[in-house]
Protein backbone atom coordinates (compact mmCIF):
# COMPACT_ATOMS: atom_id res chain seq x y z
CA UNK A 1 0.00 0.00 0.00
CA UNK A 2 1.68 3.64 -0.89
CA UNK A 3 0.69 6.46 1.85
CA UNK A 4 1.17 10.33 0.59
CA UNK A 5 -0.17 13.46 2.06
CA UNK A 6 -2.14 15.58 -0.36
CA UNK A 7 -2.18 19.07 -1.19
CA UNK A 8 -5.53 21.21 -1.14
CA UNK A 9 -8.00 21.54 -4.94
CA UNK A 10 -8.52 21.76 -8.26
CA UNK A 11 -10.53 20.03 -10.98
CA UNK A 12 -11.05 17.37 -13.36
CA UNK A 13 -10.50 16.43 -16.86
CA UNK A 14 -9.84 15.64 -20.39
CA UNK A 15 -10.27 17.18 -24.10
CA UNK A 16 -13.16 19.83 -24.43
CA UNK A 17 -15.58 18.20 -27.06
CA UNK A 18 -19.01 18.80 -29.07
CA UNK A 19 -21.88 16.91 -27.69
CA UNK A 20 -22.82 14.90 -31.36
CA UNK A 21 -24.52 16.98 -34.14
CA UNK A 22 -28.60 16.28 -33.62
CA UNK A 23 -30.10 14.45 -30.36
CA UNK A 24 -27.82 13.55 -28.27
CA UNK A 25 -29.47 11.06 -26.01
CA UNK A 26 -30.15 10.13 -22.35
CA UNK A 27 -28.12 7.63 -21.08
CA UNK A 28 -29.06 4.16 -19.58
CA UNK A 29 -27.01 3.86 -16.53
CA UNK A 30 -26.85 -0.03 -15.42
CA UNK A 31 -24.30 0.93 -12.51
CA UNK A 32 -24.54 -2.93 -11.65
CA UNK A 33 -23.10 -4.30 -15.11
CA UNK A 34 -20.82 -3.14 -17.80
CA UNK A 35 -21.79 -0.51 -20.03
CA UNK A 36 -20.74 -0.39 -24.08
CA UNK A 37 -18.20 2.06 -24.68
CA UNK A 38 -18.33 5.22 -27.55
CA UNK A 39 -17.97 4.27 -30.69
CA UNK A 40 -19.03 6.73 -33.78
CA UNK A 41 -21.19 3.61 -35.21
CA UNK A 42 -22.91 3.08 -31.99
CA UNK A 43 -24.14 5.91 -31.83
CA UNK A 44 -24.01 9.07 -29.18
CA UNK A 45 -22.96 8.70 -25.70
CA UNK A 46 -23.18 10.96 -22.18
CA UNK A 47 -20.00 12.98 -22.62
CA UNK A 48 -19.20 12.71 -19.00
CA UNK A 49 -19.65 8.90 -18.38
CA UNK A 50 -18.92 7.26 -21.77
CA UNK A 51 -21.89 5.81 -21.78
CA UNK A 52 -24.06 4.58 -25.18
CA UNK A 53 -27.71 6.60 -25.00
CA UNK A 54 -30.44 4.83 -25.59
CA UNK A 55 -32.18 6.00 -29.14
CA UNK A 56 -35.43 8.16 -28.83
CA UNK A 57 -34.49 9.68 -25.24
CA UNK A 58 -32.16 13.44 -24.90
CA UNK A 59 -30.11 14.77 -22.61
CA UNK A 60 -30.72 18.58 -21.74
CA UNK A 61 -29.19 21.55 -23.11
CA UNK A 62 -26.46 21.52 -20.60
CA UNK A 63 -25.24 19.74 -17.31
CA UNK A 64 -25.81 20.71 -13.55
CA UNK A 65 -23.88 21.17 -10.81
CA UNK A 66 -25.23 21.37 -7.09
CA UNK A 67 -23.30 22.31 -4.33
CA UNK A 68 -24.68 20.13 -1.75
CA UNK A 69 -23.91 19.67 1.80
CA UNK A 70 -21.38 17.36 2.99
CA UNK A 71 -19.94 18.90 6.09
CA UNK A 72 -21.71 17.97 9.13
CA UNK A 73 -22.62 14.32 10.50
CA UNK A 74 -25.60 15.44 10.19
CA UNK A 75 -25.83 15.52 6.45
CA UNK A 76 -26.35 12.41 5.24
CA UNK A 77 -28.07 10.68 3.23
CA UNK A 78 -27.69 13.41 1.11
CA UNK A 79 -30.84 13.45 -2.01
CA UNK A 80 -29.94 13.22 -5.55
CA UNK A 81 -26.41 11.59 -4.93
CA UNK A 82 -27.19 8.32 -7.11
CA UNK A 83 -28.02 9.94 -9.82
CA UNK A 84 -25.05 12.01 -10.64
CA UNK A 85 -22.83 10.97 -13.74
CA UNK A 86 -19.88 13.10 -11.80
CA UNK A 87 -19.30 13.09 -7.77
CA UNK A 88 -16.65 15.53 -7.20
CA UNK A 89 -15.82 16.27 -3.16
CA UNK A 90 -14.26 19.54 -2.62
CA UNK A 91 -12.02 21.25 0.52
CA UNK A 92 -13.58 24.01 2.41
CA UNK A 93 -12.67 25.90 5.59
CA UNK A 94 -12.73 24.27 8.86
CA UNK A 95 -11.23 20.98 7.44
CA UNK A 96 -14.49 19.69 6.24
CA UNK A 97 -16.02 18.84 2.39
CA UNK A 98 -18.87 19.79 0.29
CA UNK A 99 -19.94 17.27 -2.62
CA UNK A 100 -20.24 19.24 -5.93
CA UNK A 101 -22.47 16.56 -8.09
CA UNK A 102 -23.04 16.98 -11.63
CA UNK A 103 -26.02 15.83 -12.91
CA UNK A 104 -26.33 15.47 -16.67
CA UNK A 105 -27.97 12.15 -17.98
CA UNK A 106 -30.64 12.06 -15.22
CA UNK A 107 -31.43 15.79 -14.49
CA UNK A 108 -35.16 14.79 -14.86
CA UNK A 109 -35.33 12.02 -12.86
CA UNK A 110 -34.63 14.02 -9.94
CA UNK A 111 -37.44 14.09 -7.23
CA UNK A 112 -35.53 15.75 -4.81
CA UNK A 113 -31.70 17.36 -4.65
CA UNK A 114 -29.65 18.39 -1.79
CA UNK A 115 -29.54 19.64 1.20
CA UNK A 116 -28.25 22.95 -1.20
CA UNK A 117 -24.98 24.88 -0.20
CA UNK A 118 -23.12 27.94 -0.77
CA UNK A 119 -20.45 28.42 -3.10
CA UNK A 120 -16.51 29.25 -3.34
CA UNK A 121 -14.59 30.46 -6.78
CA UNK A 122 -12.98 27.57 -6.95
CA UNK A 123 -16.25 25.41 -7.20
CA UNK A 124 -17.28 28.23 -10.11
CA UNK A 125 -13.97 27.51 -11.91
CA UNK A 126 -15.10 23.65 -11.85
CA UNK A 127 -19.08 24.55 -12.83
CA UNK A 128 -17.47 26.87 -15.82
CA UNK A 129 -15.31 23.87 -16.84
CA UNK A 130 -18.48 22.03 -17.63
CA UNK A 131 -20.46 24.23 -18.99
CA UNK A 132 -22.70 23.26 -15.98
CA UNK A 133 -25.55 25.62 -14.53
CA UNK A 134 -24.17 26.16 -11.12
CA UNK A 135 -26.88 25.99 -8.21
CA UNK A 136 -26.18 27.13 -4.76
CA UNK A 137 -27.34 28.45 -1.58
CA UNK A 138 -25.51 31.11 -0.07
CA UNK A 139 -22.08 32.21 -1.81
CA UNK A 140 -18.74 33.64 0.05
CA UNK A 141 -17.66 37.30 0.01
CA UNK A 142 -14.84 36.13 -2.43
CA UNK A 143 -17.35 34.37 -4.70
CA UNK A 144 -19.36 37.31 -4.81
CA UNK A 145 -16.77 39.41 -6.35
CA UNK A 146 -15.69 36.46 -8.76
CA UNK A 147 -19.15 36.08 -9.97
CA UNK A 148 -19.38 38.24 -12.80
CA UNK A 149 -15.33 37.16 -13.68
CA UNK A 150 -16.48 33.81 -13.55
CA UNK A 151 -18.92 33.49 -16.20
CA UNK A 152 -20.84 30.76 -14.97
CA UNK A 153 -24.74 31.22 -15.05
CA UNK A 154 -26.07 30.37 -11.71
CA UNK A 155 -29.54 29.25 -9.76
CA UNK A 156 -29.05 30.84 -6.60
CA UNK A 157 -31.69 30.77 -3.99
CA UNK A 158 -30.73 34.51 -3.06
CA UNK A 159 -31.91 35.39 -6.44
CA UNK A 160 -34.51 32.74 -7.59
CA UNK A 161 -36.17 31.31 -4.88
CA UNK A 162 -38.92 30.23 -6.58
CA UNK A 163 -36.44 27.04 -7.75
CA UNK A 164 -35.78 26.20 -3.97
CA UNK A 165 -37.79 24.73 -0.64
CA UNK A 166 -37.45 24.29 2.27
CA UNK A 167 -37.96 20.13 3.56
CA UNK A 168 -40.35 20.37 6.43
CA UNK A 169 -39.17 16.82 7.82
CA UNK A 170 -35.43 17.77 7.86
CA UNK A 171 -35.82 20.74 9.58
CA UNK A 172 -33.21 21.38 11.97
CA UNK A 173 -30.96 18.32 10.29
CA UNK A 174 -28.80 20.46 7.65
CA UNK A 175 -27.64 24.16 7.91
CA UNK A 176 -29.46 25.58 5.51
CA UNK A 177 -32.31 23.15 4.70
CA UNK A 178 -33.05 24.31 1.03
CA UNK A 179 -33.72 21.77 -1.42
CA UNK A 180 -34.58 21.66 -5.23
CA UNK A 181 -35.90 19.64 -8.00
CA UNK A 182 -34.48 18.77 -11.14
CA UNK A 183 -38.06 19.40 -12.56
CA UNK A 184 -37.75 23.10 -10.60
CA UNK A 185 -34.27 23.65 -11.36
CA UNK A 186 -34.80 22.92 -15.38
CA UNK A 187 -37.78 25.31 -14.85
CA UNK A 188 -35.33 28.10 -13.87
CA UNK A 189 -32.62 27.41 -16.65
CA UNK A 190 -35.24 28.25 -18.91
CA UNK A 191 -36.74 31.26 -17.06
CA UNK A 192 -33.05 32.79 -16.48
CA UNK A 193 -32.44 32.28 -20.37
CA UNK A 194 -29.81 29.16 -19.95
CA UNK A 195 -30.75 27.72 -22.95
CA UNK A 196 -29.07 26.23 -26.13
CA UNK A 197 -27.09 23.46 -26.52
CA UNK A 198 -23.42 23.30 -25.20
CA UNK A 199 -20.28 21.90 -25.82
CA UNK A 200 -19.64 19.60 -22.74
CA UNK A 201 -16.23 18.19 -21.86
CA UNK A 202 -15.77 14.36 -21.76
CA UNK A 203 -12.84 12.42 -20.89
CA UNK A 204 -10.87 9.40 -23.08
CA UNK A 205 -12.74 6.17 -22.36
CA UNK A 206 -11.60 2.88 -22.55
CA UNK A 207 -12.94 0.48 -25.49
CA UNK A 208 -14.93 -2.61 -24.63
CA UNK A 209 -12.86 -5.05 -23.21
CA UNK A 210 -9.68 -3.16 -22.87
CA UNK A 211 -7.59 -3.33 -19.64
CA UNK A 212 -5.67 -0.98 -17.73
CA UNK A 213 -1.74 -1.46 -16.95
CA UNK A 214 -1.47 -0.68 -13.28
CA UNK A 215 -0.43 -2.29 -9.66
CA UNK A 216 -3.19 -3.67 -7.89
CA UNK A 217 -5.35 -1.14 -5.98
CA UNK A 218 -8.76 -1.99 -4.25
CA UNK A 219 -9.00 0.24 -1.25
CA UNK A 220 -8.27 3.96 -1.76
CA UNK A 221 -9.14 5.88 1.19
CA UNK A 222 -9.43 9.76 1.29
CA UNK A 223 -9.81 11.51 4.90
CA UNK A 224 -10.33 14.95 5.51
CA UNK A 225 -9.36 16.74 8.51
CA UNK A 226 -12.65 16.22 10.02
CA UNK A 227 -12.68 13.07 9.72
CA UNK A 228 -15.12 11.44 7.08
CA UNK A 229 -12.95 8.67 6.32
CA UNK A 230 -14.19 7.94 3.08
CA UNK A 231 -13.16 4.93 1.76
CA UNK A 232 -13.82 3.33 -1.85
CA UNK A 233 -13.88 -0.84 -2.16
CA UNK A 234 -13.59 -2.57 -5.34
CA UNK A 235 -15.64 -5.07 -6.47
CA UNK A 236 -14.29 -7.43 -8.94
CA UNK A 237 -17.10 -8.73 -10.02
CA UNK A 238 -19.47 -5.75 -10.77
CA UNK A 239 -16.22 -3.31 -11.71
CA UNK A 240 -17.46 -0.86 -9.62
CA UNK A 241 -16.45 1.17 -6.14
CA UNK A 242 -18.25 1.22 -3.35
CA UNK A 243 -18.14 4.58 -1.23
CA UNK A 244 -18.33 4.07 2.63
CA UNK A 245 -18.42 7.45 4.79
CA UNK A 246 -17.46 7.04 7.89
CA UNK A 247 -17.47 3.15 8.04
CA UNK A 248 -21.48 3.52 6.18
CA UNK A 249 -22.11 2.87 2.61
CA UNK A 250 -23.05 6.65 0.88
CA UNK A 251 -26.70 5.97 -0.19
CA UNK A 252 -29.01 8.21 -1.69
CA UNK A 253 -31.83 9.60 0.42
CA UNK A 254 -34.32 9.64 -2.33
CA UNK A 255 -33.94 6.31 -3.10
CA UNK A 256 -32.08 4.17 -0.82
CA UNK A 257 -28.97 3.71 -3.46
CA UNK A 258 -25.89 3.17 -2.59
CA UNK A 259 -23.34 5.34 -4.54
CA UNK A 260 -20.77 3.45 -6.79
CA UNK A 261 -18.79 4.45 -9.26
CA UNK A 262 -16.52 3.22 -12.14
CA UNK A 263 -13.51 5.08 -11.54
CA UNK A 264 -12.07 7.44 -9.08
CA UNK A 265 -9.49 10.85 -9.55
CA UNK A 266 -7.52 12.11 -7.47
CA UNK A 267 -6.61 15.99 -7.74
CA UNK A 268 -3.47 17.35 -5.53
CA UNK A 269 -3.80 21.09 -5.51
CA UNK A 270 -1.72 24.10 -3.93
CA UNK A 271 -3.79 26.34 -1.72
CA UNK A 272 -3.60 29.56 0.71
CA UNK A 273 -5.71 31.24 2.87
CA UNK A 274 -7.50 34.55 1.59
CA UNK A 275 -5.98 37.91 2.87
CA UNK A 276 -7.25 38.78 6.43
CA UNK A 277 -9.47 35.66 6.51
CA UNK A 278 -8.68 33.24 9.61
CA UNK A 279 -9.99 30.00 7.30
CA UNK A 280 -11.11 30.68 3.60
CA UNK A 281 -9.71 28.90 1.05
CA UNK A 282 -7.66 30.15 -1.96
CA UNK A 283 -7.29 27.27 -4.17
CA UNK A 284 -5.82 27.21 -7.45
CA UNK A 285 -7.65 25.22 -10.37
CA UNK A 286 -5.25 26.24 -12.85
CA UNK A 287 -1.95 25.27 -11.19
CA UNK A 288 -1.59 21.92 -12.26
CA UNK A 289 0.29 19.02 -9.78
CA UNK A 290 0.10 15.29 -8.99
CA UNK A 291 -2.84 13.45 -10.41
CA UNK A 292 -3.87 9.64 -9.33
CA UNK A 293 -6.40 7.31 -11.00
CA UNK A 294 -8.04 4.30 -10.00
CA UNK A 295 -10.41 1.95 -12.59
CA UNK A 296 -10.59 -1.76 -12.72
CA UNK A 297 -9.16 -2.12 -9.59
CA UNK A 298 -5.85 -0.53 -10.89
CA UNK A 299 -3.91 2.54 -9.78
CA UNK A 300 -1.92 5.05 -12.08
CA UNK A 301 -0.60 7.88 -11.67
CA UNK A 302 0.60 10.65 -13.25
CA UNK A 303 0.04 14.72 -13.28
CA UNK A 304 -3.05 17.20 -14.09
CA UNK A 305 -3.18 20.50 -15.92
CA UNK A 306 -5.29 22.77 -17.46
CA UNK A 307 -4.59 26.19 -19.45
CA UNK A 308 -7.76 28.33 -18.62
CA UNK A 309 -10.75 28.78 -17.45
CA UNK A 310 -12.54 27.68 -20.98
CA UNK A 311 -10.30 24.71 -20.90
CA UNK A 312 -11.11 20.97 -19.44
CA UNK A 313 -8.38 19.56 -16.45
CA UNK A 314 -6.41 16.91 -18.72
CA UNK A 315 -4.99 14.11 -16.33
CA UNK A 316 -1.93 12.41 -17.92
CA UNK A 317 0.29 9.52 -16.78
CA UNK A 318 4.03 9.78 -16.17
CA UNK A 319 4.57 9.24 -19.68
CA UNK A 320 2.63 12.18 -20.96
CA UNK A 321 -0.68 9.98 -22.31
CA UNK A 322 -4.03 10.74 -21.13
CA UNK A 323 -6.19 8.41 -18.34
CA UNK A 324 -8.13 6.77 -20.49
CA UNK A 325 -11.28 5.34 -17.84
CA UNK A 326 -14.05 3.25 -17.78
CA UNK A 327 -17.56 4.25 -19.20
CA UNK A 328 -19.44 5.07 -15.81
CA UNK A 329 -19.98 6.89 -12.68
CA UNK A 330 -16.76 9.13 -11.95
CA UNK A 331 -15.55 10.20 -8.56
CA UNK A 332 -13.31 13.21 -8.14
CA UNK A 333 -11.63 14.12 -5.33
CA UNK A 334 -9.45 17.23 -4.93
CA UNK A 335 -7.25 17.03 -1.34
CA UNK A 336 -4.83 19.47 -0.19
CA UNK A 337 -2.00 18.55 2.43
CA UNK A 338 -4.64 18.41 5.61
CA UNK A 339 -6.16 15.27 3.41
CA UNK A 340 -4.56 11.55 4.55
CA UNK A 341 -4.67 9.76 1.18
CA UNK A 342 -3.79 6.32 1.25
CA UNK A 343 -4.00 3.26 -0.79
Amino acid sequence: MKKTNAMRLAVIGAVVVAVGAGAVVMALRDKGSETETAAEDEGDVNPLTGIVLEEGESLPDRPIMVSTDNDSYLSQPQSGISLADILIEVPIEGGGSRYEPIYYSNIDELELVGAIRSTRPYMLDIAREYNAVFVHNGQSPQAIDYFEESGVDRVSAFEYYAAFHNESDKNGRLPGNQYSTGEDILSAMSELGYTGKKEVRTFPWLEEGEKVAGNDATEITVNYADGADNTFVYDPETKLYTRYVRGQELVDDNNGQVFTCANILVQKVPFNLYPNEDERLQIDMYAGGEAVMFTQGKVVEGTWEREDKDSPTIFRDKDGNEFKMTPGVTAIELIDTTVEFDY
